[in-house]
């Protein structure tokens, strides 16, 4: 889920650097996610707190990566669970 997160904000903060290699990179999580709920449906209800959890270290991340201050990006996720796992969502 880190992962994702990371390239999901960088694809938002950086429109003018995104690549095939960051769009590859969120669809592989993704379908990670996906096979994992699928062996473990259950974990579905534990969406939320696990973007929670792991969004605070993600900000951090994408922010050392893109070389952007941590202000930059939103205090609490941007996302919603539903365009996190969605495939064709890639926030513009």
């Amino acid at each position: 889920m880190k992962v994702l997160l990371v390239h999901l904000l960088k694809w938002q903060a950086q429109t003018g650097r995104r690549s095939a290699s960051w769009r590859g990179t969120i669809t592989e999580q993704r379908g990670r996610i996906r096979l994992a709920l699928s062996r473990n449906p259950s974990l579905r209800a534990r969406l939320p707190q696990l973007v929670e959890a792991t969004y605070s270290r993600a900000k951090a991340i994408a922010a050392a990566e893109t070389k952007l201050p941590l202000s930059r990006f939103p205090i609490a996720c941007p996302f919603t669970i539903g365009e996190i796992v969605n495939p064709d969502f890639f926030p513009e």
